[in-house]
């Protein structure tokens, strides 16, 4: 969990045009795994971070995955 945040953070600090939180991506095949990444992002004020199942994201479009 503390890398996701890291990593995380690290995109949100680099100027690559007019990305925020809302353009990152959280894959995990686990819905487990997504539960507790969510909660820990959210502890770590990263509200707009989509964290979802492989399943759940076939069609969707993220900046960074």
């Amino acid at each position: 969990k503390l890398k996701i945040t890291i990593y995380c953070l690290l995109l949100l600090s680099f100027s690559w045009g007019r990305f925020d939180e809302n353009s990152i991506g959280v894959v995990s095949p686990y819905s487990d795994q997504v539960s507790r990444i969510r909660v820990h992002l959210r502890q770590c004020k990263l509200f707009g971070v989509n964290v979802e199942r492989v399943l759940n994201v076939q069609g969707a479009s993220r900046s960074f995955v």
